[in-house]
């Protein structure tokens, strides 16, 4: 048994995680198939994640887990968040209070607007990726302008919520990939992404499809690392800005998320376009929910690290803002320190290295190229997570029979199936460069329209 990425996935029935021997040991598995494994403090452990609700862990495990600063995290068979507990919190009280006070100093209704309009700017991205995304997106916009002027949570929400539906709308026509065979054997509306609102709850809860159940499962990833960054930065994650507060949820951690669903939809998006799914991994209980089985929710829970790397600039954002709210007083604030991203320390280096400094813009600039980087290898080692070993690797597929293809079509028209540069486009198609085998299945179906 092994970690990928610091990540350790637990699923099955009869789950045990303890502590023997300074070491943390755990089995998992169904029946006769079980796994059983040890790990040292030197693990180098980030998250261990409990898929499933049959188990034990003990209270020398959760303490071990604190020790070496790794977050457990459970996610029930329908994709909600259980339990999410994380490192030590940075613990200022005037963060707390702050968060407090904002309801009535007027800074959540602040904060509120730049998260949505942050979510709303991040569909827009993704709506590129869409067939049909020109109403969709002139809704959006839309909401955009009216949001800047709105002075009331209700009319946020309404914008918010008319954009939303315009959004989803465009997403109902993306197919879900079944071979030839299997797609004889699944449920019609499995082949679809369809409403976002499930039939069985008249909300996105309880999931009637494989997309649907998929994104279900990535949103409750990113709420547990959202909730585990909220703790870290002194704040409540129940006590929410923009979300109402209720019972047995964690609204601040809705409201932090917000920014960072696009990211999550995106790579939910690219899943949809590169891969190919099996009846068996996914299961219709008899209430008709659709559940993701094991062989596609373990490559999902790997993508947790990468969430906690989104969301950690947004919580660390929200959680300066409340600590420098205006008090009655004028007080001089340092700044909070920044252990989810290391940006503080990043800004220490740079002036210790010396040299010409950067200007903003050009941070900035540098900041989004990394940014890009970055998303370029997730994206490649989440997709070699469902793919490793199949055939469309195959080196000499692109070349034979996808780059004739490609001939037929404009550098504007494969930039917007793929979302790679025009120039990187451009060297694709005249042969000089051949794309990750990710891309191969996108431009492979691409259409003239």
């Amino acid at each position: 048994m092994r970690t990928k990425n610091g990540v350790l996935v637990l699923s099955g029935y009869g789950i045990q995680i303890a502590v023997r021997r300074g070491h943390l040991v755990v089995e998992d598995g169904v029946a006769d198939e079980r796994r059983r494994g040890g790990f040292s403090r030197i693990s180098k452990i980030k998250r261990v994640v409990v898929l499933g609700h049959a188990g034990t862990i003990t209270l020398e495990a959760l303490r071990w887990l604190r020790d070496v600063n790794a977050a457990f995290v459970q996610i029930d068979a329908d994709g909600n968040l259980v339990a999410a507990t994380g490192p030590t919190a940075v613990g200022d009280p005037r963060v707390a209070r702050g968060q407090v006070l904002a309801a009535e100093n007027g800074q959540a209704l602040s904060i509120a607007r730049r998260l949505v309009s942050e979510k709303l700017q991040g569909q827009l991205k993704v709506l590129r990726r869409l067939p049909e995304p020109k109403e969709a997106r002139g809704r959006i916009k839309s909401a955009l302008a009216l949001l800047q002027r709105s002075d009331s949570f209700e009319h946020l929400r309404h914008y918010e919520a008319d954009a939303a539906k315009a959004y989803w709308r465009a997403w109902e026509p993306v197919g879900v990939g079944f071979g030839k065979r299997e797609a004889k054997r699944v449920p019609d509306h499995w082949l679809n992404f369809r409403s976002r609102t499930s039939p069985h709850t008249r909300s996105p809860r309880g999931a009637a499809n494989p997309a649907n159940a998929m994104l279900n499962y990535l949103y409750a990833i990113l709420e547990a690392e959202t909730r585990i960054a909220t703790m870290v930065m002194g704040l409540n994650p129940e006590l929410g800005l923009f979300h109402a507060d209720k019972r047995y949820r964690d609204s601040l951690a809705c409201d932090l998320m917000e920014p960072v669903r696009p990211a999550v939809d995106f790579h939910l998006l690219s899943i949809l376009q590169t891969r190919s799914f099996h009846k068996a991994d996914f299961f219709e209980n008899r209430q008709g929910v659709c559940r993701v089985m094991p062989p596609v929710t373990q490559p999902l829970m790997l993508t947790a690290v990468k969430w906690s790397r989104a969301v950690a600039p947004v919580v660390e954002s929200v959680a300066q803002t409340l600590l420098t709210a205006k008090p009655r007083r004028a007080v001089s604030y340092k700044p909070l320190p920044t252990p989810l991203s290391g940006r503080n320390r990043s800004r220490g280096r740079s002036r210790i290295r010396g040299g010409k400094a950067k200007t903003t813009e050009e941070s900035a600039t540098t900041a989004k190229r990394s940014r890009r980087v970055t998303e370029q290898h997730d994206a490649i080692r989440d997709w070699e997570c469902y793919h490793r070993g199949t055939v469309q690797q195959d080196p000499t597929v692109f070349p034979e029979q996808i780059l004739p293809r490609l001939q037929g079509f404009t550098l504007a028209e494969l930039a917007q199936a793929t979302g790679l540069s025009r120039a990187y486009c451009g060297r694709i198609r005249s042969g000089a460069a051949a794309p990750h085998a990710r891309w191969w299945g996108v431009l492979e179906s691409l259409q003239k329209g």
